[in-house]
């Protein structure tokens, strides 16, 4: 049974929310366990954010000098991460490096062809001129090589006039957003269940949302903008009015994040402090309390009471 929490005020800016794949109606399939890996340090991972989150931290303040920051990824197995940055790296991100320093752990700073900014930039230029069901996931690749896109075939031939290989498809894409494509085709969806299908309030985040513009989002957390109870979800999913998988009203889009793809969605109810934390078809509601926001980067391992495990792709959808 769910039940009903203080709602947790909540940096806006702070977070972001993803769209899910949309999907048909899928049986529902056992959740697999598999074995986690053993690392060295079971605090690598944390160890190697500490070194990492302060040069991200800088680049998110709009210092100019940041700009050429593309990406990190997270080895937490050999202890190791892997900054990316256009042009020579400045002096400042070997110092904050060095400031947070831990024996054992490296971290290499790479060149890279673009920007974060350059990235972002061309997925605007993509998102705005190609319709969502084109495309089911965009994001800038962490080593700045490229943006990363993901389509259903059957329903990319418009953007790349009949053509649905993905070599057809980046090409295309690469066009119009000025910028190299790594195109994937999506794996088979998977429909949502239980309360992440029709959640209601107090709202949760990670439950499915729909609009006009977009079949299938997914909520983030509940806050406040000015006086407004507002649930956190991805800008691109549109505006006008949200509802849950089975057809509930949620609200209306209230704001857009400035700078970020972050939408404000008023609440037509209360939020809660609380996220779901189960598999796609958990039907229990299984959740857990929201105690603060964090950095998620490649390679990072996350884990759930069901021992499932996944690794952090860093693809916005």
């Amino acid at each position: 049974m769910r039940r009903s929490r203080l709602l947790l005020s909540l940096a806006l800016s702070a977070v972001t929310a993803s769209a899910l794949v949309a999907a048909d109606a899928a049986p529902d399939e056992p959740i697999r366990s598999v074995r986690l890996p053993v690392l060295r340090d079971p605090q690598a991972q944390q160890t190697l954010h500490r070194m990492t989150d302060p040069v991200q931290d800088w680049v998110e303040s709009g210092d100019q000098a940041a700009d050429g920051y593309a990406g990190t990824v997270i080895d937490a197995w050999n202890q190791h991460a892997d900054l990316y940055w256009k042009g020579e790296a400045p002096t400042k991100v070997q110092a904050l490096l060095g400031a947070n320093a831990s024996p054992g752990f490296t971290v290499d700073v790479h060149r890279s062809p673009y920007s974060r900014a350059e990235m972002r930039a061309a997925i605007e230029r993509f998102t705005a001129a190609v319709a969502p069901g084109a495309w089911t996931s965009i994001g800038p690749q962490e080593d700045g090589a490229a943006i990363s896109i993901t389509y259903v075939p059957s329903k990319a031939t418009r953007l790349t006039g009949g053509a649905t290989t993905e070599q057809a498809y980046s090409r295309r894409a690469a066009e119009i957003a000025g910028m190299p494509v790594t195109a994937t085709v999506e794996g088979i969806p998977a429909a949502l269940s239980g309360s992440r299908h029709s959640d209601s309030a107090p709202y949760y985040a990670g439950a499915e949302v729909n609009t006009g513009k977009a079949a299938f989002c997914s909520t983030a957390f509940s806050g406040w903008k000015d006086r407004t109870k507002v649930l956190l979800t991805a800008a691109h999913c549109g505006g006008g009015r949200y509802y849950n998988g089975t057809g509930g009203y949620i609200g209306d889009l209230y704001a857009i994040g400035d700078g970020l793809d972050v939408g404000m969605i008023a609440i037509n109810g209360n939020g809660a402090d609380r996220f779901y934390d189960g598999a796609w078809s958990d039907r229990s509601g299984s959740s857990r309390h929201t105690y603060g926001a964090g950095r998620n980067n490649v390679g990072d391992q996350l884990t759930e009471l069901t021992s499932t495990y996944s690794q952090v792709r860093g693809v916005i959808c």
